[in-house]
């Protein structure tokens, strides 16, 4: 059996405690009060601007401005993160993501703001996140040792998931009874939550574990080392096409239910995905994973994303999209993973930011094209194209791979 030295992945204990921690059980809780404000946030900024144009392109480009922060700023997102500590940097952020929240909302329910505003706003947002998601993750990486790191990373993308089919659940109530701009000031309220339970007195984390990498140079050398590793280019690789198929399919699917006259389906069809994403957290949980079993989730995905496009039953729809959420859950978790444990401590901020970069940019060129090409031939088409792209990306890093490795037999 190859090790996980070999592999870069950590072996799976037959036991955990993780649940049973308090800060584990604070952070999941904070995670899904936060996700499910800024679920109902986007869901309903969405539905305002494609009622104010009806385009799927300016759609598609204010879905891609939450990711400008990451491309405008790089790997700067992880320096505070290395510099200070990951508390401290989540304080900051999540207050200034607040307010931001909170007077688009006032701008909102004043008439103040239009769809070009609410771009703005969004791109403002952006570059705060730039440097909270960064945070997250060294804290993920400060809670759990090595042999948990993917465990917790799943766990803490179910909590989200949790927020998102609440959120999606309540976002059409929310609206109706409170507005657009008040659906923006409950999510600002979310924010001012979690700086509440991060600042309380006495919260603190676990030191760093010993059986993660230890600090080494802080360098761009050292950088640049860390992302020519063996098998992290292919893994940023994957996970760039995986990204931009996951962050253009929301919209699509919007787009398809509006199209159709039947757009109290969209939030059914957002709950669906996450519903899965919450199953892939017990699969994550049990399995073993290698480079060669992330192809094969990611070859998976992109064949029910395939097939989502050529299909128009609600009842298939649904049935596609729970197995694409599972499979979307487990690589992303993988994929983090495998790069978190190939970084040094002192580098792990940056690394995780400029991996957030290179996602960001495949998000934006992968909507932005998806959208307008379902203005041009609709959306189906434009999810068909979609998985056939991730499918396409697999298997050529499936070869080069075989290529690469002496013994196409080995399990690295």
């Amino acid at each position: 059996m190859t090790s996980p030295a070999r592999t870069g992945w950590p072996e799976r204990p037959h036991r955990s405690n993780l649940l049973k921690q308090s800060e584990v059980q604070v952070l999941l809780a904070i995670r899904v009060v936060s996700q499910l404000g800024t679920s109902i946030h986007f869901v309903a900024q969405a539905w305002f601007i494609y009622q104010l144009t009806r385009s799927g392109t300016i759609l598609g480009l204010t879905s891609v401005m939450s990711l400008l922060g990451p491309v405008l700023l790089g790997g700067i997102g992880g320096h505070p993160t290395d510099r200070f500590s990951a508390r401290r940097v989540l304080l900051c952020t999540q207050a200034a993501l607040g307010a931001i929240a909170g007077v688009e909302g006032v701008l909102v329910h004043l008439n103040a703001i239009g769809a070009a505003g609410l771009v703005v706003c969004t791109g403002a947002l952006s570059v705060v996140a730039t440097f909270a998601v960064p945070a997250w993750q060294v804290l993920l990486a400060e809670m759990s040792g090595k042999d948990e790191l993917a465990r917790l990373t799943a766990l803490n993308t179910s909590a989200m998931d949790v927020g998102l089919v609440a959120g999606s659940a309540l976002a059409a109530p929310v609206i109706a009874v409170m507005g657009v701009g008040g659906a923006f000031v409950l999510n600002a309220g979310s924010y001012a939550l979690v700086v509440g339970v991060l600042s309380r007195p006495g919260h603190q984390h676990r030191p760093e574990p010993q059986t993660l990498p230890a600090p080494a140079t802080t360098s761009r050398s050292g950088l640049t080392t860390v992302l020519r590793k063996r098998g992290v280019p292919s893994m940023m690789t994957l996970a760039m096409a995986l990204s931009g198929a996951g962050a253009s399919l929301p919209p699509l699917l919007l787009i398809v239910t509006a199209d159709a006259g039947t757009a109290g389906r969209y939030g059914l069809y957002l709950a669906l995905l996450s519903v899965g994403s919450i199953a892939g957290t017990a699969l994550t949980w049990r399995a073993r994973l290698s480079r060669y079993a992330v192809f094969s989730y990611s070859a998976a995905f992109g064949l029910l994303l395939t097939g989502l496009g050529l299909v128009s039953s609600t009842w298939l729809t649904g049935a596609l999209l729970l197995p694409i959420g599972a499979l979307a859950l487990m690589l992303r978790a993988s994929i983090t993973t495998f790069v978190q444990l190939q970084t040094p401590a002192g580098l792990r901020g940056r690394v995780m930011s400029a991996l957030q970069a290179a996602l960001a940019a495949s998000q934006i060129i992968t909507t932005v094209s998806l959208t307008s090409l379902s203005d041009a031939a609709g959306a189906a088409i434009a999810i068909t194209v979609s998985g056939t792209g991730v499918l396409l990306c697999t298997c050529a890093l499936i070869v080069i791979t075989v290529r690469r490795t002496p013994g196409t037999g080995s399990n690295s």
